[in-house]
C-alpha cells in the first residue's frame, strides 16, 4: 500500500472516530432560598479526569446549558454573587441531592439544579470540613481559660444575614482541645458573647474580633470575601480572642 492510500486510510479512521463520539445537553436551573431565579450565576463544567473547563452563566430565567462529549466524566459547580454590608461575595451553591456533586459520564442529556444554601455540608470538600456557611477560629487573648475548657458561644444576628433573612441566634459548644473552630455560621454579622466553666463554676467570657481590641463580654464578629469565585464557599475565615473573666486566675 503507497503512502497516499495509508494517509487516506488514517484521515478515515480518524474522521469515523470523531463522527462516533457525540456531544450531550448538561442543563439546569439556578434559584435562591426562596426559589427565584437567579441571573448571571457563575456555572463550570468540568472534566473530572483531564483538564478542560467550560464556563457559562444563567439566563433571566436562572437557565444555564452545556454541551459535553459523550466519552467523558464530567462534575458540575455553581456560584451566585451577593453584595452584603459593602462587599462583594461569590458564594457556592448547593444541589437538591447529595449525589448531584458526584461525577457523571452524560450517555444521554443530564440535569443538574442549583438552590442557594447558607448552611449545611458542601458534599465535594466533606473531607476537608467544606460547609456554605463561615467558620471562626477561637484564638487566646489572654490567661485565665483551661486549654481543655469547653467554650459555649452564642451568635446573635445583628441585621438580615447576606441571603436577605432574619436569621436566628445560634449556640455553639466548642472544645479548645479539639481544634477550637465554629463551622457553617450563615454569612452575617453577629454579636457574640459566651462562657467557660472553672472550678465547677460558669464564668463570663471577654471577647475580641482581633488581637488588639479591648476585651469585652461581647463582641461584633463579621466575614471578609475571598474576593473570587474558588472551589470552597467564597468567605475568609475569621478570628475570635477570647480570655477568662478579670480575675479568675485560671491557667
Amino acid at each position: 500500500m503507497n503512502g497516499k492510500r495509508m494517509t487516506a486510510l488514517a484521515a478515515a479512521v480518524l474522521l469515523g472516530t470523531a463522527l462516533a463520539v457525540k456531544t450531550v445537553q448538561v442543563s439546569g436551573t439556578v434559584v435562591d432560598a426562596r426559589g427565584k431565579p437567579i441571573a448571571g450565576a457563575e456555572v463550570w463544567v468540568q472534566p473530572a479526569l483531564t483538564t478542560g473547563l467550560i464556563r457559562t452563566r444563567t439566563d433571566a430565567k436562572g437557565r444555564y446549558s452545556a454541551q459535553v462529549l459523550s466519552t467523558l466524566p464530567y462534575t458540575v459547580k455553581a456560584w451566585y454573587e451577593v453584595n452584603f454590608e459593602g462587599q462583594r461575595y461569590c458564594l457556592r451553591l448547593g444541589m437538591p441531592k447529595p449525589t448531584d456533586f458526584d461525577a457523571f459520564t452524560p450517555d444521554r442529556p443530564v440535569v443538574r439544579n442549583f438552590r442557594a444554601q447558607s448552611s449545611g455540608v458542601i458534599e465535594d470538600l466533606k473531607r476537608h470540613d467544606g460547609y456554605f456557611g463561615a467558620e471562626v477560629r477561637l484564638m487566646s487573648g489572654g490567661e485565665g481559660v483551661p486549654y481543655d475548657s469547653e467554650l459555649i458561644l452564642t451568635f446573635e444576628p445583628q441585621g438580615p444575614l447576606a441571603d436577605g433573612s432574619r436569621g436566628k441566634t445560634l449556640t455553639r459548644r466548642v472544645r479548645l482541645a479539639e481544634g477550637g473552630m465554629v463551622y457553617d455560621l450563615p454569612l452575617g454579622r453577629y454579636e457574640v458573647s459566651g462562657t467557660y466553666v472553672v472550678g465547677g463554676q460558669r464564668r463570663t467570657l471577654r471577647l475580641g474580633s482581633s488581637y488588639e481590641a479591648a476585651p469585652a463580654a461581647k463582641a461584633t464578629l463579621s466575614f471578609k470575601s475571598n474576593g473570587s469565585c474558588s472551589n470552597n464557599n467564597g468567605i475568609e475565615r475569621a478570628f475570635l480572642y477570647y480570655s477568662g473573666a478579670a480575675g479568675s486566675g485560671a491557667h
